[in-house]
């Protein structure tokens, strides 16, 4: 806003402050109290120019950080936890870095808190793959099995000529 006072002259006038999503309005950079509704602006005796900026800042913002887990039985993903955080907007968002047992961290979003908190970062984990290879010791009928960690396996019983079989040792 622009006014033309005369000299000596004074002015007297309600400015609305405008809304800015994910932002906050402060006088010149004093960032101790966000401006809201409106700024009274009042000078008498006018006798030189005088600039009154108006700065808008990033203000706190909702965003989410959604833990999930690869499925055993296909690649989709499960959702296993979900943590609802506020930041600054533009900042770069915080994700704990979470270790899970028999997983590992294959993709996670790098998006900025965006202004209107509709930012929801990603954290993706795939299952740790294993081989499982019984010794059968000398005898035969059973396969190495490969699966994802957590996956139920099942195999037949071997067979050995001359032993009965009693079970598995780990």
């Amino acid at each position: 806003f622009t006014y033309n006072v005369p000299y000596n002259g004074q002015v007297t006038n309600s400015i609305v402050i405008p809304t800015v999503r994910g932002y906050a309005a402060y006088l010149e950079d004093d960032r101790t109290t966000p401006l809201t509704g409106s700024y009274l602006l009042s000078e008498t005796n006018v006798t030189e120019s005088k600039t009154i900026t108006i700065r808008f800042w990033p203000a706190e913002v909702p965003y989410k950080v959604v833990y999930m887990q690869q499925n055993i039985l296909d690649d989709g993903y499960t959702v296993v936890r979900t943590d609802e955080l506020v930041g600054l907007t533009d900042d770069d968002p915080f994700v704990e870095n979470v270790i899970y047992e028999g997983f590992v961290l294959v993709w996670c979003d790098t998006d900025k808190i965006a202004a209107d908190g509709s930012t929801t970062i990603e954290v993706k984990y795939d299952r740790l793959y294993f081989k499982m290879l019984f010794d059968l010791d000398g005898g035969y009928g059973v396969q190495p099995v490969y699966a994802r960690y957590g996956t139920p396996v099942s195999v037949i019983n071997p067979t050995k000529a001359g032993y009965i079989f009693m079970g598995w040792n780990a």
